[in-house]
């Protein structure tokens, strides 16, 4: 266990170090990388040329990896540099303040003989959250708690710096080059058991020729594989939701056809009671119950639930239109690049439609954000809408987007592009479901299974990506708990910002894989989702998100920048991500935009 003291005598200066040589390592990989494919094949005859060209693209790929590993390596590095010596600073300033308070810090961080009519201001120290602190009036306990929250900060740091030298060593592995397995496995189904390296190993291995090949016939196999090019599965899902599409078609028919024959045989059956028995006039009574599959009743419910199926993949298929000739096929399979990328696509019979939709270019941009909603999120509303415009969500993130490039091109770094996945890929509840306990957004089930999506599609994006993205998971309400959740299970993010969140089930920065200072909460006062704790772990010792001092917090209140620039506020639960009916920005949306393009919050809760 690290004592206070040690703290004092951190430095960052070592980490500074080790990023500077992950830079160059990376530096030298890419260059092997772009050699190995600028090798002259003229010489290369037959089939010959081909095995030989795929062993290429692997190792060119490997190395590729490779050097984005040491990328993601330095970034993380110079993060824990920087938080290394603010903790620094942090730890020497209220040992001061304590000693001069006539106070005795002990070795292992406890605060003693503080006068309790002392006049103590930490707000200075704080970068946010100082009110939270403030709530504490004894000077004593205000001073522990800081202490408190400094020591766990370190723990963290120790924890992520032992992370990250643990993950030096996997780099070395990757540098190894592919499998044999994988090398040569070619135009069949994807073994089950490979992780996102490997699969993108198995893509990028293989000719354009045969990856078009496996889109066209087999769209199944990485439409929702973790590992594969955005693009690549943007083509796919294309075609598979206009599968889908066919396949309910068909069966809405059929049930069409079923229940209208039914309808004839009653009224047969009951023409022939008639004419055979004065007595009877209502015809022939069914004790069906509806859970019989020849009930019609349990028919035309599942003919119900197919007719709102077809509609939502109707007006999903506005925004992502299959080919209608082999012309038009051509020109998909074709295509580079694309606004907005169809990422992930399942219709399931039991349950919500899902997507996942990329914003942007996700495989190129500098900055990511990937984005869970929340409670009463669905493709029909959220992504699109039945007259073929885009939903409320996609427009919301659209804002926040639009703030980052602003964001940039006011830092001076317009060249730095921003793109996003908007992450509806998991049975988001809906409040008509509270009392279901599958699906109540009380419980945990959905965001358990939506975490571990959201973990593969970060670990996939991290690999797919050319060099290492600044990548911000973002979550508002119930979004915010499956993001907290998936956190736990990958370090492909850097950033994580919760909004309006009920909890993620953690209360330090190690449990979510993040380095201090990289977790950013926000809440409106009057949002009683945000304050309410549902998904948190009960007790003292573990507050909800709002009242954490170990995580960052950001204003979601009216305010006014340096150049007299207004913000509007947020109200309730949904206006976070959104601007004010006059167009004005949201403070919300000025502090998720600014932390997206890297430069951390800019309006934080005092």
């Amino acid at each position: 266990m690290v004592s206070f003291h040690e703290l004092e005598r951190w430095s960052g200066a070592p980490l500074d170090s080790a990023a500077s040589e992950a830079s160059g390592l990376a530096k030298r990989y890419k260059d092997v990388g772009d050699q190995i494919l600028d090798i002259n094949n003229a010489d290369l005859s037959g089939e010959f040329v081909e095995a030989e060209m795929r062993r290429r693209r692997a190792l060119a790929d490997d190395a590729s990896d490779v050097s984005a590993a040491y990328q993601k390596a330095q970034t993380d590095f110079e993060q824990l540099a920087q938080a290394v010596s603010k903790l620094v600073i942090q730890a020497k300033k209220v040992s001061s303040i304590i000693h001069a308070a006539g106070g005795v810090l002990t070795s292992d961080g406890k605060v003693r003989n503080i006068d309790p009519n002392c006049q103590i201001n930490l707000d200075e120290l704080m970068t946010s959250g100082a009110s939270l602190l403030n709530e504490e009036t004894d000077p004593g306990r205000r001073l522990q708690r800081f202490v408190n929250v400094c020591l766990q900060k370190g723990k963290d740091l120790l924890n992520a710096a032992g992370d990250l030298y643990d993950s030096l060593a996997h780099i070395k592995k990757m540098a190894v080059g592919p499998k044999p397995e994988i090398f040569g496995w070619g135009v069949k189904k994807p073994n089950s058991k490979w992780g996102v390296e490997e699969v993108n190993d198995w893509w990028t291995a293989m000719s354009v020729e045969d990856q078009k090949k496996i889109i066209k016939e087999h769209p199944d196999w990485i439409g929702n594989l973790d590992g594969i090019p955005t693009m690549a599965r943007h083509k796919a899902n294309v075609l598979r939701l206009e599968a889908e599409r066919d396949a309910v078609n068909r069966r809405v028919e059929e049930l069409e056809r079923e229940l209208k024959e039914k309808q004839r045989e009653e009224r047969k059956a009951a023409k022939e009671v008639r004419d055979n028995s004065p007595w009877n006039r209502q015809g022939p009574r069914h004790e069906l119950s509806e859970s019989d599959p020849l009930s019609p009743d349990r028919r035309s419910k599942e003919l119900r639930a197919l007719l709102q199926r077809r509609a939502e993949l109707n007006a999903l298929s506005l925004k992502f239109p299959c080919p209608k000739s082999p012309a038009e096929l051509d020109a998909l399979l074709d295509k580079s690049s694309a606004d907005y990328s169809l990422m992930a696509f399942d219709s399931p019979k039991d349950g919500h439609l899902r997507a996942a939709v990329g914003i942007g270019d996700v495989d190129h941009a500098k900055h990511l954000q990937v984005h869970t909603p929340g409670m009463n999120s669905s493709v029909y509303g959220s992504i699109v809408q039945s007259d073929g415009r885009w939903g409320g969500g996609i427009r919301d993130m659209n804002t926040v987007l639009d703030a980052s490039r602003e964001e940039l091109r006011a830092s001076g770094r317009p060249g730095e592009k921003v793109a996003g996945v908007y992450n509806l890929n998991y049975d988001a509840p809906s409040m008509g479901e509270s009392l279901n306990p599958d699906r109540s957004v009380l419980g945990s089930k959905q965001a358990d299974i939506g975490a571990r999506k959201l973990a593969g599609l970060c670990d996939g994006l991290q690999a797919t990506h050319a060099g290492d993205p600044h990548m911000v998971v973002t979550g508002h309400s119930y979004g915010s708990t499956v993001a907290g959740k998936a956190l736990r299970q990958t370090t492909a993010p850097d950033d994580f910002i919760a909004y309006g969140s009920p909890g993620f089930e953690a209360v330090t920065n190690s449990e979510l894989n993040m380095v201090p200072g990289h977790t950013s909460i926000g809440g409106a006062e009057d949002d009683k989702v945000a304050w309410s704790g549902w998904h948190q772990s009960f007790g003292p010792s573990t507050p909800e998100p709002h009242n954490n001092l170990n995580y960052e917090h950001f204003s979601t209140d009216k305010a006014t920048d340096a150049d007299g620039v207004h913000y509007s506020g947020s109200k309730g639960h949904s206006e976070y991500m959104n601007n004010a009916e006059n167009g004005q920005m949201r403070t919300s949306v000025k502090n998720i935009a600014s932390v997206v393009a890297g430069n951390g919050i800019y309006f934080p809760e005092r």
